[in-house]
């Protein structure tokens, strides 16, 4: 629970085997793109912290955000995405913790979007 990056920087590298960002706030106008979570940085960071085939796991229901998570990950060249087939991000995978905003985004009919990263090199 909370903001990760209020802590990230006091994780040693290559320590952690998996993370969770599960329907962050979207930030949906353009001005407010900033304060999205999901950007170069934080994706940086994210590869220091996590070990070898460490794996990340991140949702949204907005496709704003899916959109710009997809194009962060694909320029970023520490990770890899091993979907073939949309069913790979449209259908929840098991053993994902339920979460109250995957919950009313499924009440109010949108699409929920599940991805898997796994990083691919060590950090020094």
């Amino acid at each position: 629970m909370g903001d990760v990056r209020n802590i990230i920087d006091f994780i040693e590298n290559n320590s952690i085997s998996k993370m969770f960002i599960l329907f962050p706030d979207p930030w949906p106008k353009k001005k407010h793109y900033k304060r999205r979570i999901i950007d170069k940085s934080l994706i940086n960071n994210i590869s220091r912290i996590l070990i070898v085939n460490g794996e990340l796991r991140v949702a949204t229901d907005h496709n704003g955000y899916m959109s710009w998570i997809l194009h962060h990950f694909l320029n970023n060249n520490d990770f890899i995405w091993m979907a073939k087939e949309k069913n790979n991000f449209l259908t929840k995978p098991e053993n994902w913790p339920p979460t109250k905003y995957e919950d009313k985004a499924k009440r109010l009919g949108r699409i929920c979007y599940f991805f898997q990263y796994y990083k691919l090199k060590k950090n020094n």
